[in-house]
């Protein structure tokens, strides 16, 4: 079975460079995050590719990139639940990539974009356990950086449920 490619892919495909490239990764939630405050990041991150294009390279081939990344950026789906955006950019080919993983910002730049790029910008969820007592009652959470999930455990949580019911004194046999 034969793949196909359009000519842009086919020139990637076939190792083609066109300088300069532009990679851009950064975290992108939507639903979690205000549009205006995606929208001042992604500009941010829009004038970082900016100067660094215009103090490495010259002006006239990098223009064309700043621009394509520009209305790229205009165009996004801010009503998408992804967690991390991933966006490539050179003279001749734009895409724009919806992550389900949270990532950490990152901008590349002269560069070809591959994956392991977005795979060492993938965060690290961290778990841990918490555990909380009282005189009264213990209970286990599994946390991370966003939610507490209660763990059922088979120590009873109630202080009263170790208590003994002596036996009365009984007046009669």
């Amino acid at each position: 079975m034969k793949a196909h490619f359009s000519k842009e892919e086919q020139a990637v495909i076939g190792a083609v460079r066109y300088q300069p490239e532009v990679s851009i990764i950064m975290p992108f939630e939507p639903v979690m995050s205000a549009k205006k405050e995606l929208q001042h990041q992604l500009k941010i991150a829009v004038e970082k590719v900016e100067s660094q294009l215009f103090a490495n390279s010259p002006r006239q081939p990098a223009m064309p990139v700043v621009i394509r990344l520009k209305n790229l950026i205009r165009k996004l789906d801010f009503n998408t639940r992804k967690k991390g955006l991933a966006i490539f950019v050179s003279p001749i080919i734009e895409k724009v990539f919806y992550l389900d993983i949270p990532v950490n910002e990152k901008i590349i730049i002269g560069e070809s974009f591959e994956i392991r790029d977005i795979v060492y910008c993938k965060k690290q969820l961290i778990q841990y356990l918490v555990v909380q007592l009282s005189g009264e009652s213990s209970k286990i959470y599994l946390g991370n950086c966003s939610t507490f999930i209660p763990i059922k455990s088979t120590v009873p949580q109630n202080i009263h449920a170790y208590e003994r019911d002596m036996p009365e004194k009984v007046g009669n046999f």
